[in-house]
Formats: structure tokens, C-alpha cells, sequence
């Protein structure tokens, strides 16, 4: 243990003064051209709230326990043509706290590795930057677009995980759990890694040599951040008039035993759906039809990627 407010200038990676601890990482982009100033300010912009919204899986990833996470800020940046250095602060009740976190963490991954080209902070940043990207690839790009762009996050994020001794399960369910708001993420991400974006060939590496390194492609299928909205769709959708096709009932639960299938162009169309039927609609209603136009109600889990849980069928239209 280091004695009070003294500065821990043997570790290149995690130092401690008082009760703040800074942690160190780069962003190097292929491209050296110098950035405009608007470009540099919203990608701080995004880093920062990246940090922000992912600061429990930041800890978790770093092996903390949960009693002693901290606010994390971006405190400095040093800007060369090609290179970002970033140090963000964690800010802790004490500090004894704050040095008992660094202590194991050096613990955990050894003083050596922490100080190696491919240091562990900048895995473990790599790591919530990229879950920003799949994530923005699965929220708010097109199925056929977004395909290969998860595709390559997934692969990113589970050799990431081979680094920090995670398999890649444990991986995506400390980010699942540790990146709560998920959409504001996303567009932080896509924020950050706006420089990128500057030129068609620029590659992004996070950490030294042997860093994490997202590849061109997916950097230049990724959308605009101002494109992103981060509002959450709403949970409830009225559609009236629709022709669902009543695929199953459960005559034990006259009300709730019904499942339906939408037509394509709505939401989870084709496959089947639990259903409700509303205080007007009768079973006998139901019975014995393959084919209904109804007004409905669609209810979606914001927590399961707003997927459709059930319908609630509010009434049916007369047989034409």
C-alpha cells in the first residue's frame, strides 16, 4: 500500500495521487492528417460519454469490485497527427480506496503486463468501444449492413477477451450488464471514432503495437452520429387495421392463450407472438378463424433490444 497522496510514477498505466487514480490510453488512427477542431471536439465529446455510460463495465472488466467503482471523467488529451492520448480519472471516496483499487489491479495482471505496448486498459477500452460499435450496427444500421459489422465486433471483442483471461461469454455479459443505456453508447462510439471517418483507408488501433485495431470497413459502414437518434422507440405500438394470422389457442386461458402471426412490414412479422385479447373481443370471436383484420396494441422489452413481447388485440374487424 502507498502512503497517502503519494504519486505512483512506477506504473506507466494506473497511477495513483490522493483518492484519484489515472489511467492512460491511446487511440492511434492510420490517417496523419491533422484534424479540424470539430471533428477533435466530438470525439472527446463521445469518449467522454462513453466512459461515462460504460464506467461499470470498465471496473468489471478490470476485475474491481462493485463497492468501489468511481465516476470516471477525461481529464487530459495530448494530440499528435496520428495519435490520441487519453487519461481519464477515477474519483474515489478515500484515499485508501482509491489505492487498494490500483493495487489490484497491478495484482491481477501483473506490473509487467500493465506496462507492455499492448497494456491491459487499453484492452479493456478497446473492448467497450468496440460493444459500442456492435451495438450501433444491431440499433441503428440496416440488417443487410450491419451483418458483417457484428460479425467483425464479435470476433474483436472475444480475442480482446483471450487478453484480459475472459472467455467470450463473460465478455458480453459483463458489457450487457456494465453498458446499461446502450443506444446513448452506441452513439458515443460511432462519436469517438469520428476521425476515422476523415478518410476512406484509415484504421484504428487502440493501445501500442499489437493493439486492438478496428478495421477500415467497418469504420466506414458505420452511420453519422447526428443520423443516431437516441431517444428509446416507444414501448407500446397502436397498429389498427391488420390482418394477423391466429396460429394457436389455449382453450384453458380463454383471454390469454391466443398467439398470432403479423404480415410482413411490421414488427417481428413472421413469427409467432403471444396474444391478448382486450375487454371487447370475445374467444368465440377467435374461434375457428385462420385469418383476422384487428386493431391491435404491440408491447416491446426496451431491456430485450425492443423486441416484441406480446399483442394485445383491442378489437376485431366484421368478416368482409
Amino acid at each position: 500500500m502507498r502512503e497517502k497522496g503519494e504519486v505512483d510514477t512506477a506504473y506507466t498505466g494506473v497511477a495513483v495521487e490522493g483518492n484519484v487514480m489515472s489511467i492512460r490510453f491511446t487511440i492511434r488512427y492510420s490517417n496523419g492528417d491533422p484534424l479540424p477542431c470539430a471533428i477533435l471536439s466530438e470525439s472527446v465529446k463521445g469518449m467522454n460519454t462513453l466512459m461515462r455510460e460504460s464506467n461499470l463495465a470498465i471496473f468489471d472488466l478490470l476485475g474491481i469490485d462493485s463497492e468501489e467503482k468511481a465516476s470516471i471523467l477525461i481529464d487530459t488529451l495530448t494530440q499528435g497527427s496520428k495519435l490520441f492520448d487519453f487519461i481519464f480519472r477515477c474519483f474515489f471516496g478515500s484515499d485508501e480506496e482509491a489505492n487498494a483499487t490500483a493495487d489490484k489491479i497491478h495484482a491481477r495482471f501483473g506490473v509487467n503486463r500493465m506496462l507492455e505496448g499492448k497494456h491491459i486498459q487499453n484492452t479493456v477500452i478497446a473492448v467497450v468501444v468496440v460493444y459500442g460499435v456492435y451495438h450501433t450496427a444491431k440499433l441503428f444500421m440496416p440488417a443487410e449492413n450491419a451483418a458483417p459489422v457484428i460479425e467483425a465486433a464479435n470476433s474483436i471483442i472475444v480475442n480482446a477477451g483471450r487478453d484480459l483471461n475472459l472467455s467470450g461469454d463473460q465478455m458480453f455479459e459483463i458489457l450487457k450488464d456494465g453498458v446499461p443505456n446502450k443506444r446513448k453508447a452506441a452513439k458515443a462510439a460511432v462519436q469517438a471514432l469520428l476521425p476515422a471517418k476523415m478518410k476512406n483507408d484509415t484504421v484504428v488501433t487502440i493501445g501500442g503495437d499489437g493493439g486492438v485495431t478496428i478495421p477500415s470497413a467497418v469504420l466506414q459502414s458505420l452511420p453519422d452520429p447526428g443520423d443516431i437518434d437516441t431517444n428509446e422507440p416507444p414501448k407500446t405500438l397502436d397498429i389498427d387495421g391488420v390482418e394477423v394470422t391466429v396460429i394457436a389457442s389455449d382453450i384453458q386461458k380463454s383471454t390469454s392463450g391466443w398467439a398470432v402471426t403479423l404480415p410482413p412490414g411490421y414488427p417481428f412479422s413472421g413469427k409467432r407472438i403471444k396474444a391478448e385479447l382486450g375487454e371487447n373481443v370475445r374467444p368465440s370471436d377467435m374461434m375457428y378463424r385462420e385469418t383476422l383484420k384487428v386493431d391491435l396494441t404491440v408491447y416491446r422489452d426496451p431491456s430485450k433490444d425492443m423486441r416484441v413481447t406480446h399483442v394485445l388485440i383491442r378489437s376485431i374487424h366484421p368478416a368482409e
